[in-house]
């Protein structure tokens, strides 16, 4: 005979997540406001604690604080009109042009923590292109190293192609009124803790779309604002309540696998801490021991392993 039953849920966010790892995600914190573009010697984007160029080329910082005459004013800069959430902002230019030089800019901060090994992160940050820009690029991303990538000079701080820890790769950046959210996540090493924010495009084989007339050399200039390092915590998905009677419903338990989880183990305990299931990479259960042997009704409780060592518990009501 079946009984009546109540089936509880578990209800969790597939993902949960830590607070940011970038200090000064929004350039809103500054030492002084900007004076104007940065020039050699002379590097605007410090002045936004935290931020620096890891090259010799000349990254801007944009802050409200400044005069329009300056042409850093939000959201009045001389490279167009360009709103924020909030009061700053940074910019990078890109210039290529084989009779003169190529100039890349780059920006790039120390994380508040070390990533730690294995875990998953979201990454995340807005990008939007200038009214004044005579080209739009794709690969602009965000590459998270162990040590800090520099140059001494304004040239690509990589000849060829290196791929970002994410990158925008699906359509040209050409919006140049509404920001686009360029995002991924990835899996830490453990070492990471210096982030670079720029242009990773492979010189040979350059990926770019004319948006302006005129400018027989590559001209672009990107705002960047709203950078996001967030580690993803995952949960799994849990019913606490399953009736294996045979009669093909709720008749297995099952752990419900999202995004995030990845090597697992379960065990499942009697009320006298006997183990009386185990299984590696298997998220059900259909209320047998390892033996085959059908489990008596009652309280079980259940430990899964995942991700090395992340650990959720809970319990489970087993009815027939």
């Amino acid at each position: 005979m079946n009984k009546p039953f109540l089936i509880l849920l578990l209800v969790l966010k597939l993902f949960a997540f830590s607070q940011n790892l970038v200090p000064n995600p929004s350039f809103e914190e500054y030492t002084l406001c900007p004076t104007g573009f940065s020039g050699i010697n002379d590097s605007q984007i410090e002045r936004a604690i935290g931020w620096y160029s890891p090259t010799f080329a000349t990254p801007d910082y944009f802050n409200s604080c400044s005069p329009v005459s300056s042409g850093v004013n939000v959201p009045y800069t001389a490279e167009g009109y360009q709103n924020s959430e909030g009061n700053g902002y940074a910019g990078i230019g890109i210039f290529i042009d084989p009779n003169v030089g190529n100039w890349f800019e780059y920006i790039q901060i120390k994380l508040t923590d070390t990533l730690a090994a294995n875990s998953l992160y979201d990454l995340s940050f807005d990008v939007n292109l200038s009214n004044n820009s005579h080209y739009a690029f794709r690969d602009i991303g965000a590459w998270i190293t162990q040590e800090e990538v520099t140059s001494n000079n304004t040239e690509k701080l990589f000849s060829t192609f290196v791929q970002p820890t994410v990158g925008n790769t699906v359509s040209f950046l050409l919006d140049t009124t509404t920001w686009t959210a360029v995002n991924g996540s990835f899996k830490a090493n453990g070492t990471e803790k210096f982030l670079t924010v720029g242009c990773f495009s492979d010189l040979n084989n350059l990926d770019t779309l004319k948006v302006l007339p005129g400018e027989l050399s590559i001209l672009s200039y990107y705002y960047i604002d709203n950078i996001v390092l967030k580690e993803i915590i995952p949960e799994i998905i849990m019913p606490n309540v399953f009736t294996p009677n045979s009669d093909g419903k709720n008749d297995t338990l099952k752990f419900k696998k999202i995004n995030g989880v990845y090597n697992y183990s379960v065990e499942i305990f009697n009320r006298w801490g006997n183990q009386v299931y185990f299984n590696k990479n298997n998220l059900a259960w259909n209320g047998e021991s390892n033996i085959g042997d059908p489990v008596s009704e009652g309280i079980y409780f259940y430990k899964i392993i995942y991700n090395g060592d992340k650990i959720q518990k809970g319990f489970i009501h087993l009815m027939r």
